[in-house]
């Protein structure tokens, strides 16, 4: 009789665990702990990569006393982003967000900086001559991105080209902070 209740206690146990030690959970992502703070994805071990954070400088130059026109725009110090990869390399990015039901091409965009005297400039503006006519870049990313859903709380995403040689932040609506990295 003993036995009968070690066998069948045995039995149901084997039962109840039997599918779930079958069936293995989805292995957990890192995601970032902050929201709209961005990292490179390392696609082979998962792990998140720290990218350059600086706030930018806005800086407006005035040409021939405002006859000329103007131009507005975000001036990054240093010619070079320590956060190197390569021109051939595929690149993943991930940010948290506050609701993964937001439209996340309205939360970032990707920009090509230029390089000159020591510093990264994004021109943001441009006013024209005499017209008063006004053209604004702000917003409108330089490289098109494609995204999606990645872990509970965050999006995966990645340049559609492939980006050549230069320097780029990933700006986000949420941050003053960019997110600085150089292709080499």
């Amino acid at each position: 009789m003993i036995g009968y209740r070690i066998f069948t206690a045995s039995a149901v146990a084997l039962l109840i665990s039997g599918p779930a030690a079958g069936q293995d959970a989805p292995p957990r992502v890192a995601e970032p702990e902050y929201n709209f703070v961005v990292f490179a994805l390392d696609a082979n071990t998962g792990a998140l990569i720290p990218l350059e954070r600086k706030q930018g400088n806005i800086q407006a130059k005035v040409r021939a006393m405002g006859f000329g026109g103007a131009k507005g725009s975000t001036v990054f110090a240093g010619e070079n982003s320590p956060v190197r990869f390569k021109e051939s390399q595929k690149l993943e990015f991930v940010i948290r967000v506050e609701s993964t039901g937001n439209d996340p091409a309205t939360l970032v965009s990707l920009e090509a900086l230029t390089r000159s005297k020591g510093k990264r400039e994004l021109q943001t503006m441009q006013v024209g001559a005499f017209s008063g006519h006004v053209d604004t870049t702000n917003g409108k990313s330089a490289q098109g991105l494609s995204f999606a859903k990645y872990g509970e709380h965050s999006f995966r995403f990645t340049p559609s080209d492939v980006l050549p040689k230069g320097e780029y932040a990933v700006m986000t609506k949420g941050s003053t902070e960019s997110f600085l990295f150089g292709i080499d």
